[in-house]
Order: C-alpha cells, then structure tokens, then sequence
C-alpha cells in the first residue's frame, strides 16, 4: 500500500524504511492500520512529531506523514477511522493540534481532510535549482566566473558565529512534505512503513484500527 501511495519513490528505499521502523522502532511515531472483519488490511496512516507545522502554535506537532485508503475499502468509513484514531493517540499524549498537507493538485485528499475537520492554513510553491559544478578560472581554484551583470555587485561573505558549534547537516527529504517545508530534527527521516506481515502491534504499542 505504501508503494501505491508514493509510486514514484524508489521500491528498494521504501522497503529498507519500512525494516528500519518494524525491527528497531526508528522514523515513525506510530502507524495504525485499519482492518476488515476478515483481517483484511483496509488502509494506514503514519505519524510522525515535527518541531514546526505551518498555523500550528505547540511543539512537537502531530503530523499524517501517510494516509491511505484501499479504493475498493473507501467510502466505508476506513478512512475515518484512521484518522480518528490518529487523534485519540494525539490526545493521549497530550497534544492539541494535529497538522498534515497535500499536493495542491490533490483535490480529493484536500476534501477528505476538510471534512474531517482540518482547517487550511498555507498554500506554497516549492522551487528546485540544480546547482552546475563551478568551473577552474583565472578567479581561483574552483570559483565560478560570475555573469557580466554581477562583476560589479556586492561582495558576500559567510558570518561565522564565535564560540558555537556547526550546525548540523540538513535531514534529507521527509516523507509526506509535499509542500517543501525544510525539515527539523523531530521530523522523521523518511516515509516509514505500513506494517509487517503478521503484526499487529508496533513499537511504541499502537494498535491495529478496526474498520
């Protein structure tokens, strides 16, 4: 299912995330699964703690990294249960606000969350640059010829803060941030699996969700 719900992120990294939350508990906050009377699996939701959630005033907030219904298990109520669930493990451990996104494009996910009660706060565009590798000129080793336009610009330097550490480096992209947030160190690493053939409790002992 998790394939299904990102079909063009890499099989084999998905996998290796999924091993990473079932054997060692890593990435996730919790994943709760919903099932049919037969035990079927009806559809996930993962969550995860970010130190930062677009309209959100607490910290950590709960975040729906994953959402995801089976078409032929939907309108029957799978999804909700999901994310009502999602909640009562929220509250349980004593947050407020719960926050979650989606492709703009997404209409049928943006009228799913409305109905469920999430209020939109934030529409953005995200941007990607690819940066060339600089080329070896008469500027110095490894500078960059700058364009005609810029020879006469400003000079910029780094500032270097006194007495502290390096930051850390930047997390790699983050499961579910469809909306370009930069990540934080609460946020979870990755998109983490729906489950593990034959279990039914993870972890931090969430449990299955009834459908």
């Amino acid at each position: 299912m998790r394939r299904d719900l990102w079909p063009d992120e890499n099989a084999d990294e998905l996998a290796a995330e999924a091993a990473a939350f079932i054997e060692r508990g890593e990435g996730l906050a919790a994943v709760l699964l919903a099932e049919g009377t037969g035990g079927e699996l009806l559809g996930f939701v993962e969550i995860g703690l970010r130190t930062y959630a677009e309209g959100c005033r607490s910290s950590p907030v709960p975040y729906i990294e994953g959402w995801y219904v089976d078409p032929a298990a939907r309108r029957a109520g799978a999804g909700r249960a999901l994310i009502g669930a999602a909640e009562g493990w929220a509250r349980e451990r004593g947050h407020a606000e719960m926050a979650s996104d989606a492709l703009l494009e997404n209409r049928q996910s943006e009228l799913a969350h409305k109905a469920l009660g999430f209020d939109e706060v934030e529409r953005l565009i995200v941007f990607r640059k690819t940066l060339h590798r600089a080329r070896r000129d008469r500027l110095g080793s490894g500078a960059a010829r700058p364009p005609r336009h810029w020879r006469r610009a400003p000079r910029v330097t780094a500032c270097r803060p006194t007495g502290r550490a390096s930051p850390p480096a930047r997390a790699r992209r983050q499961p579910g941030n469809a909306a370009g947030r930069e990540p934080s160190p609460a946020t979870p690493p990755a998109r983490i699996p729906a489950r593990k053939a034959g279990a039914r409790r993870f972890p931090d002992g969430s449990p299955t969700v009834p459908a």
